[in-house]
């Protein structure tokens, strides 16, 4: 997580830059994030999730977003909002950005999965499958495909070496600092953490404690998540599993986290709004009281 991602308003054929945390990514809708390194991708609120709408991903002084206006077509402006322009006739649904290079599904083509240079060249079809989310790491794509039931796979970023990395339905995975995380629905909804082999063969799963969560960001070494145990309510803990403790005694009901920040950001505007409102009424008082001591009222 890097401290000078912006942050982008996306309304109608507008995109408007909002606030520089890295956090928070606003469509009028849903908060969503984006990151210019390879271990990020656009995900509600999350640095390494791999669900998401994935409106907007930023790389060096280019936003890239998807323009409501053409179609949902990726366009490229700069930072400060010009040179706005079309990178791509295809319409798409999920985009990341990761060395100079685009990531996206494409609807029109069943949501098979593309890459192509930030100039819109060299469009490639990287697999013919259904995926819901994914996040590029290097030279690798994780991904969450809708035609394997939710099931995690692995794909190289030069689309060979696809290989399912999960027997079973997870939700809600997350890629941390060489591991992937993930929600197995089978099993009471455990946080398992996947860990890819020394031999490079395959990968080792682990009890991330006994946490059930349907929802998890990680951030800073501590795991944010919906505890699946308790109606959903908001819990955090270490990143081994340890020190589970409630945070917030409300329940998270959206798919993902992302409303926690949306909520945040709307309280920091109102709290914004509020002072301002109090220095306004404060000032005018104190006018009204000058003007009165000096007889003008």
């Amino acid at each position: 997580r890097r401290s000078d991602y912006a942050g982008y308003s996306n309304s109608a054929d507008t995109v408007r830059r909002i606030t520089l945390d890295p956090r928070l990514l606003f469509d009028g809708r849903d908060a969503v994030n984006t990151a210019d390194g390879p271990s990020y991708v656009p995900y509600s609120v999350n640095a390494g999730g791999t669900a998401g709408y994935g409106l907007a991903a930023r790389e060096n002084d280019t936003v890239y977003y998807l323009n409501p206006a053409d179609g949902y077509r990726i366009w490229s402006m700069k930072n400060d909002g010009s040179q706005a322009v079309r990178v791509t006739k295809d319409k798409a649904k999920f985009i990341t950005v990761c060395e100079g290079w685009l990531y996206y599904c494409a609807p029109a083509a069943g949501l098979h999965f593309y890459k192509c240079r930030t100039d819109g060249s060299e469009r490639t079809l990287l697999y013919k499958t259904s995926m819901s989310a994914f996040t590029v790491v290097g030279d690798l794509i994780y991904m969450e495909t809708v035609s394997s039931s939710q099931r995690l796979h692995v794909l190289k970023t030069d689309g060979t070496g696809y290989t399912r990395i999960s027997d079973q339905k997870v939700m809600s995975p997350f890629y941390y600092r060489g591991a992937l995380y993930s929600c197995a629905v089978r099993h009471s909804k455990q946080l398992y953490a996947a860990y890819p082999n020394s031999d490079g063969e395959g990968y080792t799963y682990k009890k991330t404690g006994n946490l059930r969560a349907t929802s998890i960001v990680i951030y800073n070494d501590t795991v944010y998540y919906a505890n699946s145990a308790d109606s959903d309510r908001l819990y955090a803990a270490d990143i081994d599993g340890g020190n589970a403790r409630k945070i917030a005694d409300i329940t998270v009901a959206a798919d993902d986290l992302a409303e926690i920040l949306v909520l945040r950001m709307l309280s920091n505007r109102l709290m914004k709004r509020i002072h301002k409102n109090y220095r306004f009424i404060v000032t005018f008082n104190a006018g009204l009281i000058l003007l009165g001591v000096g007889g003008i009222l």
